[in-house]
């Protein structure tokens, strides 16, 4: 998943240094987010997730769905036994890395299953899909996350140089 902001600044009052840890802290309150309100819904039942739906999740053949129905009285996109979605959305914060340039989502473990390496490919593909309205949604969060971080800055700067 890629999710490109472009934040254009017109204020030389703000360091390189601190612009990197605002951009920084941006990035991971976006993956945050991400996180806890985007990624759930790959582990529903919803029009998201039907098969040539936005999500792009592919159809599952009738017999697994039967026998999955039968093994977990469920028929929820990508779970089975529900190990992956506990190790995907346990604690989110835990799993975010995050840089001035970009975030990362890492759940460590979430494909240690036996999968076939294709099924494996699909399963990682399903997971990292985000889209047209989630990507702008995240955009506009990351620019003002850093537009706040930014007036922060300023404010506190205001009142540091401010004479007595």
């Amino acid at each position: 998943m890629a999710v490109l902001v472009k934040v254009e600044l017109d204020t030389p009052k703000i360091g390189k240094r601190r612009l990197a840890t605002i951009q920084r802290e941006a990035n991971r309150a976006t993956m945050l987010y991400h996180a806890q309100t985007n990624l759930p819904k790959h582990f529903e039942e919803n029009a998201l997730t039907r098969p040539g739906g936005p999500y792009g999740f592919k159809r599952r053949s009738k017999k697994y769905l039967i026998r999955k129905a039968r093994a977990t009285g469920q028929t929820a996109p990508n779970v089975y036994t529900g190990r992956m979605r506990e190790i995907v959305l346990a604690n989110p914060e835990n799993k975010i890395t995050a840089t001035q340039h970009r975030s990362r989502f890492v759940a460590p473990g979430a494909l240690h299953f036996p999968l076939s390496p294709d099924r494996r490919k699909q399963y990682l593909a399903e997971m990292e899909v985000v889209t047209d309205y989630e990507r702008g949604n995240l955009s506009r969060l990351q620019a003002a996350a850093v537009r706040r971080g930014i007036d922060d800055h300023l404010k506190s700067d205001r009142r540091r140089n401010r004479t007595r």
